[in-house]
Protein backbone atom coordinates (compact mmCIF):
# COMPACT_ATOMS: atom_id res chain seq x y z
CA UNK A 1 0.00 0.00 0.00
CA UNK A 2 1.47 3.68 -0.54
CA UNK A 3 2.27 4.96 2.64
CA UNK A 4 0.65 8.32 2.04
CA UNK A 5 -2.67 6.77 1.61
CA UNK A 6 -2.44 5.25 5.11
CA UNK A 7 -0.93 7.90 7.00
CA UNK A 8 -4.23 10.50 5.09
CA UNK A 9 -6.75 10.42 7.66
CA UNK A 10 -9.51 12.52 5.06
CA UNK A 11 -9.15 12.14 1.27
CA UNK A 12 -10.07 14.41 -1.15
CA UNK A 13 -11.25 11.89 -3.64
CA UNK A 14 -11.21 7.91 -2.92
CA UNK A 15 -7.90 6.88 -2.94
CA UNK A 16 -6.37 4.10 -5.43
CA UNK A 17 -6.78 0.53 -3.49
CA UNK A 18 -4.35 -2.77 -4.59
CA UNK A 19 -7.18 -5.66 -5.20
CA UNK A 20 -6.57 -8.10 -2.77
CA UNK A 21 -7.39 -10.99 -5.24
CA UNK A 22 -5.62 -10.60 -8.26
CA UNK A 23 -2.99 -8.41 -6.13
CA UNK A 24 -2.44 -7.03 -9.97
CA UNK A 25 -5.50 -4.29 -10.58
CA UNK A 26 -6.64 -1.43 -8.37
CA UNK A 27 -10.12 -0.75 -7.32
CA UNK A 28 -11.86 1.47 -10.16
CA UNK A 29 -14.98 3.31 -8.15
CA UNK A 30 -18.19 3.79 -9.79
CA UNK A 31 -19.32 7.31 -9.22
CA UNK A 32 -22.79 6.33 -10.61
CA UNK A 33 -23.01 3.85 -6.94
CA UNK A 34 -21.57 6.89 -4.39
CA UNK A 35 -24.31 7.46 -1.88
CA UNK A 36 -23.48 10.20 0.28
CA UNK A 37 -26.25 11.32 3.50
CA UNK A 38 -26.16 13.65 6.08
CA UNK A 39 -25.96 12.70 9.54
CA UNK A 40 -29.34 13.30 11.44
CA UNK A 41 -27.76 15.87 14.20
CA UNK A 42 -26.30 17.68 11.40
CA UNK A 43 -29.69 18.08 9.57
CA UNK A 44 -31.24 19.18 12.47
CA UNK A 45 -28.48 21.92 13.47
CA UNK A 46 -29.17 22.99 9.95
CA UNK A 47 -25.21 23.98 10.01
CA UNK A 48 -24.10 23.33 6.24
CA UNK A 49 -26.30 27.19 6.23
CA UNK A 50 -24.21 29.21 8.10
CA UNK A 51 -20.87 26.74 8.80
CA UNK A 52 -19.96 23.92 6.81
CA UNK A 53 -17.38 22.99 8.46
CA UNK A 54 -20.14 21.56 10.92
CA UNK A 55 -21.77 19.50 8.72
CA UNK A 56 -21.31 15.47 9.43
CA UNK A 57 -22.45 12.63 7.44
CA UNK A 58 -21.49 9.02 5.80
CA UNK A 59 -21.12 7.45 2.40
CA UNK A 60 -20.56 4.21 0.37
CA UNK A 61 -19.51 3.26 -3.15
CA UNK A 62 -18.77 0.27 -4.93
CA UNK A 63 -15.84 -0.43 -6.70
CA UNK A 64 -14.66 -3.09 -9.41
CA UNK A 65 -10.69 -3.95 -10.29
CA UNK A 66 -8.98 -3.00 -13.17
CA UNK A 67 -7.99 -6.14 -13.93
CA UNK A 68 -9.99 -7.83 -17.22
CA UNK A 69 -8.96 -11.08 -15.35
CA UNK A 70 -10.00 -10.65 -12.12
CA UNK A 71 -13.70 -8.95 -12.12
CA UNK A 72 -13.57 -8.57 -8.02
CA UNK A 73 -15.66 -6.01 -6.81
CA UNK A 74 -15.49 -3.89 -3.55
CA UNK A 75 -17.81 -1.75 -1.24
CA UNK A 76 -15.92 1.01 0.87
CA UNK A 77 -17.80 2.93 3.19
CA UNK A 78 -17.28 5.80 5.85
CA UNK A 79 -17.41 9.29 6.75
CA UNK A 80 -18.04 12.78 5.06
CA UNK A 81 -17.56 16.25 6.11
CA UNK A 82 -16.41 19.77 4.46
CA UNK A 83 -13.33 20.86 4.60
CA UNK A 84 -11.77 24.89 4.01
CA UNK A 85 -10.86 25.10 0.42
CA UNK A 86 -9.59 28.37 0.03
CA UNK A 87 -11.50 32.09 0.17
CA UNK A 88 -13.36 34.09 -3.42
CA UNK A 89 -13.18 37.11 -3.39
CA UNK A 90 -16.81 37.73 -5.18
CA UNK A 91 -17.55 39.95 -8.10
CA UNK A 92 -19.89 40.34 -10.54
CA UNK A 93 -21.39 37.24 -13.14
CA UNK A 94 -21.35 38.77 -16.00
CA UNK A 95 -23.45 35.15 -17.09
CA UNK A 96 -26.22 36.00 -14.59
CA UNK A 97 -25.92 39.36 -14.08
CA UNK A 98 -25.60 38.87 -10.25
CA UNK A 99 -23.28 40.34 -7.84
CA UNK A 100 -20.95 37.45 -6.31
CA UNK A 101 -20.36 38.10 -2.15
CA UNK A 102 -17.45 37.50 -0.56
CA UNK A 103 -17.29 33.87 0.50
CA UNK A 104 -15.20 30.62 1.43
CA UNK A 105 -15.30 27.62 -0.33
CA UNK A 106 -15.73 24.27 1.45
CA UNK A 107 -14.94 20.73 -0.21
CA UNK A 108 -16.44 17.37 0.71
CA UNK A 109 -13.78 15.08 2.16
CA UNK A 110 -13.75 11.11 2.95
CA UNK A 111 -12.71 9.05 5.61
CA UNK A 112 -12.54 5.14 4.91
CA UNK A 113 -14.00 3.43 7.68
CA UNK A 114 -14.49 -0.20 6.18
CA UNK A 115 -14.00 -2.21 3.34
CA UNK A 116 -15.06 -5.65 1.55
CA UNK A 117 -13.01 -7.42 1.06
CA UNK A 118 -10.30 -6.05 3.19
CA UNK A 119 -6.69 -4.49 1.65
CA UNK A 120 -3.61 -5.66 2.14
CA UNK A 121 -1.81 -3.08 3.86
CA UNK A 122 1.55 -5.37 3.88
CA UNK A 123 3.15 -8.54 1.82
CA UNK A 124 2.03 -11.50 3.23
CA UNK A 125 4.45 -14.63 3.05
CA UNK A 126 2.30 -17.21 1.04
CA UNK A 127 4.00 -19.81 3.29
CA UNK A 128 2.32 -18.28 6.19
CA UNK A 129 -0.49 -20.48 8.51
CA UNK A 130 -3.88 -19.63 7.33
CA UNK A 131 -4.32 -19.06 11.14
CA UNK A 132 -1.88 -16.57 11.72
CA UNK A 133 -3.17 -14.97 8.08
CA UNK A 134 -6.31 -14.43 8.76
CA UNK A 135 -5.42 -12.74 12.51
CA UNK A 136 -3.01 -9.82 10.76
CA UNK A 137 -6.34 -9.36 8.59
CA UNK A 138 -8.04 -8.93 11.67
CA UNK A 139 -5.73 -6.44 12.30
CA UNK A 140 -5.93 -4.51 9.11
CA UNK A 141 -9.52 -4.81 9.59
CA UNK A 142 -9.47 -2.98 12.45
CA UNK A 143 -6.42 -0.33 11.11
CA UNK A 144 -9.32 2.03 9.36
CA UNK A 145 -11.65 2.63 12.24
CA UNK A 146 -9.87 2.22 15.38
CA UNK A 147 -5.69 2.67 15.68
CA UNK A 148 -5.79 1.84 19.01
CA UNK A 149 -7.44 -1.45 19.09
CA UNK A 150 -5.21 -2.45 15.73
CA UNK A 151 -2.02 -2.10 17.66
CA UNK A 152 -3.37 -4.52 20.15
CA UNK A 153 -4.43 -7.17 17.60
CA UNK A 154 -0.89 -6.55 16.02
CA UNK A 155 -0.03 -7.78 19.49
CA UNK A 156 -1.72 -10.23 19.45
CA UNK A 157 -0.45 -11.55 15.77
CA UNK A 158 3.13 -11.84 17.91
CA UNK A 159 1.73 -14.41 20.31
CA UNK A 160 0.13 -16.52 17.72
CA UNK A 161 3.92 -16.55 15.69
CA UNK A 162 5.42 -17.30 18.71
CA UNK A 163 3.57 -20.16 19.06
CA UNK A 164 4.27 -21.35 15.62
CA UNK A 165 7.61 -21.01 15.87
CA UNK A 166 7.17 -23.20 19.32
CA UNK A 167 8.35 -21.45 21.99
CA UNK A 168 6.65 -22.01 25.27
CA UNK A 169 3.93 -19.99 26.76
CA UNK A 170 4.26 -21.29 30.34
CA UNK A 171 6.71 -22.65 33.00
CA UNK A 172 6.35 -23.87 36.35
CA UNK A 173 7.47 -21.41 39.57
CA UNK A 174 9.51 -21.86 42.85
CA UNK A 175 6.20 -23.25 44.55
CA UNK A 176 6.00 -26.12 41.94
CA UNK A 177 2.63 -24.52 40.56
CA UNK A 178 2.35 -23.80 36.34
CA UNK A 179 2.26 -20.12 35.22
CA UNK A 180 1.73 -18.66 32.13
CA UNK A 181 4.98 -16.52 30.40
CA UNK A 182 4.32 -12.97 29.29
CA UNK A 183 4.72 -12.47 26.02
CA UNK A 184 7.95 -10.26 27.08
CA UNK A 185 9.44 -13.31 28.57
CA UNK A 186 8.53 -15.70 25.20
CA UNK A 187 10.90 -13.07 22.93
CA UNK A 188 13.28 -13.55 25.57
CA UNK A 189 13.12 -17.18 24.66
CA UNK A 190 13.13 -16.28 21.27
CA UNK A 191 15.88 -14.34 21.45
CA UNK A 192 18.05 -16.94 22.17
CA UNK A 193 17.27 -18.81 18.72
CA UNK A 194 17.68 -15.17 16.42
CA UNK A 195 18.37 -12.69 18.42
CA UNK A 196 17.75 -10.10 15.55
CA UNK A 197 14.56 -11.05 15.08
CA UNK A 198 13.32 -10.77 18.61
CA UNK A 199 14.63 -7.38 18.35
CA UNK A 200 12.41 -6.84 15.84
CA UNK A 201 9.19 -8.09 17.67
CA UNK A 202 10.18 -6.64 20.90
CA UNK A 203 9.90 -2.97 19.06
CA UNK A 204 6.17 -4.55 17.95
CA UNK A 205 5.51 -5.69 21.60
CA UNK A 206 5.64 -1.99 22.55
CA UNK A 207 3.55 -0.28 19.94
CA UNK A 208 1.19 -3.19 21.10
CA UNK A 209 1.48 -1.86 24.44
CA UNK A 210 0.55 1.21 23.87
CA UNK A 211 -2.45 0.05 22.45
CA UNK A 212 -3.43 -2.28 24.60
CA UNK A 213 -2.53 -0.54 27.67
CA UNK A 214 -4.28 3.43 26.71
CA UNK A 215 -0.76 4.40 28.05
CA UNK A 216 -0.95 7.14 25.12
CA UNK A 217 -2.58 7.75 21.63
CA UNK A 218 -1.77 4.83 19.18
CA UNK A 219 -0.95 7.12 16.05
CA UNK A 220 -0.59 6.11 12.43
CA UNK A 221 2.93 6.44 12.32
CA UNK A 222 3.50 3.63 15.05
CA UNK A 223 1.37 1.40 13.61
CA UNK A 224 2.59 1.95 10.18
CA UNK A 225 6.36 0.88 12.08
CA UNK A 226 4.83 -2.17 13.54
CA UNK A 227 3.47 -3.18 10.09
CA UNK A 228 6.66 -2.31 8.49
CA UNK A 229 8.87 -4.51 11.33
CA UNK A 230 6.04 -7.30 11.14
CA UNK A 231 6.43 -7.80 7.28
CA UNK A 232 9.82 -7.99 7.58
CA UNK A 233 10.40 -10.32 10.35
CA UNK A 234 7.62 -12.14 8.32
CA UNK A 235 9.56 -12.77 5.35
CA UNK A 236 12.76 -13.78 7.24
CA UNK A 237 10.94 -16.43 8.84
CA UNK A 238 8.89 -17.57 5.70
CA UNK A 239 10.53 -16.04 2.51
CA UNK A 240 13.94 -16.51 3.63
CA UNK A 241 15.46 -17.35 0.73
CA UNK A 242 19.28 -16.45 1.67
CA UNK A 243 18.98 -19.77 3.83
CA UNK A 244 17.21 -21.40 1.19
CA UNK A 245 20.06 -20.38 -1.43
CA UNK A 246 22.77 -21.85 1.52
CA UNK A 247 20.89 -25.16 1.92
CA UNK A 248 20.33 -25.91 -1.76
CA UNK A 249 24.46 -25.05 -2.48
CA UNK A 250 25.15 -26.64 0.37
CA UNK A 251 23.13 -30.07 -0.62
CA UNK A 252 24.31 -29.93 -4.55
CA UNK A 253 28.14 -29.47 -3.46
CA UNK A 254 27.41 -32.44 -0.81
CA UNK A 255 26.72 -34.63 -3.77
CA UNK A 256 29.25 -34.18 -5.56
CA UNK A 257 32.02 -35.08 -2.56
Amino acid sequence: MDIKILKTVWHDKLPDLDCPRCRKGIFIFDPKTLVELEDGISIESNCYEYDPTYYSGKFSNHAYCSNPKCEETAIIAGLTKYQYAGHNEGGYDFETGQEIPDHEIHKMVFKIELMSPVIRLIKIPNKLPIKLEDKIFESFKLFWVDKDSCGNKIRSVIEMLLDYLKIKKSTINKKGNRERLSLHRRILIFQTKEPGLANNLLAIKWIGNTSSHNQNEAVIDKILDAYSILEFVLEKLYENKEKEIIKLTKNINKQKK
